[in-house]
């Protein structure tokens, strides 16, 4: 499994419209549902990264990565047909801050967010957390306020991201869920190999690539 990450804002309006020529009609489609320029530039940067994160898994050109929209689902990989099965995927956005998750045999879910410590996170966590979860943000009341905050951040990245690989009910006891790293954060190594959309590298899920901004967390079940 692997995780890319890549600040939005940084790549230049010219690439952004260089990078609509990739997605398919049923891409296009949803951008243009999008009201908010700041969604449509996520939107357009996820899919890019995720054409890069594939690309270099299948062994395809970025470009040569077709997509097509699925209601209420992830989009399917429609080309290049995978030889050995389909890859797992996983997209997530906060702020400027998008990112992906690929894997090659593992179906997954990704989720991503900032930490603001300005929000009432007791409140969220009361309307939001179920008896387990609650029992965790119980145990780390007594913990300074930015690791409290932290703490917060990582059950609910946690939480989202068991939601999007359906891991939840029934399905939560068979999966796997771990903290990636401390938080989002852009590293340097392999930046290039993503055409010129502004991505950070290809990282392992066990490397601590943090940063005091957010928190991240992937979900997976194991032996998929």
């Amino acid at each position: 499994m692997s995780l890319w990450i890549s600040d939005a804002d940084a790549v230049a309006d010219a690439d952004l419209q260089r990078y609509r020529g990739w997605l398919t009609a049923s891409e296009m489609a949803r951008h243009q549902r999008f009201v908010r320029a700041q969604r449509q530039r996520q939107f357009i940067v996820g899919r890019v990264l995720l054409r890069a994160a594939l690309g270099r898994l299948l062994g395809a050109m970025p470009q040569e990565i077709r997509l097509e929209e699925q209601i209420g689902k992830a989009p399917r990989l429609a080309a290049p047909v995978p030889k050995n099965g389909a890859p797992g995927f996983s997209i997530a956005h906060s702020g400027r801050w998008v990112a992906c998750a690929v894997s090659a045999h593992t179906a997954l879910g990704l989720d991503i967010e900032l930490r603001d410590a300005t929000r009432d996170l007791p409140a969220l966590a009361a309307q939001a957390f179920e008896a387990d979860e609650m029992a965790q943000w119980a145990r780390i009341q007594h913990l300074p306020g930015d690791e409290r905050t932290d703490g917060f951040y990582r059950l609910w990245s946690e939480k989202e991201a068991r939601f999007k690989l359906g891991a939840a009910g029934a399905l939560r006891g068979r999966a796997a869920c771990r903290a990636v790293g401390g938080g989002v954060q852009r590293t340097a190594a392999g930046a290039a190999a993503a055409d010129r959309a502004g991505q950070a590298a290809v990282t392992r899920t066990a490397t601590a690539t943090a940063s005091s901004t957010g928190r991240a967390a992937a979900a997976w079940r194991p032996g998929c």
